[in-house]
């Protein structure tokens, strides 16, 4: 199939429907597909796509872990050792869980934030619960508002925890 001689000067080339007409050798127009800009973008597409959906699927790996914990920790909340405070052990041992898993958090923000606060309130409450302990019996008077403060953000922070994950918002005491 020969194509129709062009207007064009031979020494540019036209593209029309697709098609690149440029002069030959023998001074006949050739026809070569143009390079076309629609494969790179779907490529480009598809790698997004898949991109998000990976993160997707490891937001609610991270959201399972993460609520799984809280579940554990309000469960196990009712066995407090110390009368009324939770077991710190406990605590940091699944707030430990939450953080690590809140690192992959991308889309719940709320929910991140809540784990890492947790994640310090539980710090602060086992380093007051062992000042607490370790303290002589005249000293202690002083030291238990201290660990009531931190009891009471950490179980602020386990109530906005619960409300990421949609669980009842019961705090620390369960």
């Amino acid at each position: 199939m020969t194509a129709e001689p062009m207007s064009a000067t031979p020494s540019s080339p036209e593209t029309i429907s697709g098609h690149l007409y440029e002069p030959g050798q023998d001074g006949q127009q050739q026809i070569r597909p143009a390079r076309s800009w629609r494969k790179p973008v779907a490529v480009v597409a598809v790698l997004v796509v898949i991109a998000f959906s990976g993160a997707f699927a490891a937001n609610a790996y991270a959201k399972n872990k993460i609520c799984s914990a809280l579940q554990t920790l309000t469960a196990a909340s009712g066995q407090s050792k110390s009368g009324g405070l939770p077991d710190t052990a406990r605590l940091r041992t699944e707030a430990d869980k939450a953080q690590t898993a809140g690192k992959v958090l991308v889309f719940d923000g709320d929910l991140k934030k809540a784990v890492n606060n947790l994640a310090t309130d539980a710090d602060r409450l086992n380093s007051a619960s062992n000042s607490l302990q370790k303290a002589a019996p005249k000293d202690k008077l002083a030291l238990v508002p201290q660990v009531m403060a931190v009891a009471g953000t950490a179980n602020l922070h386990v109530r906005d925890a619960q409300r990421a994950c949609g669980q009842p918002e019961t705090g620390i005491s369960g």
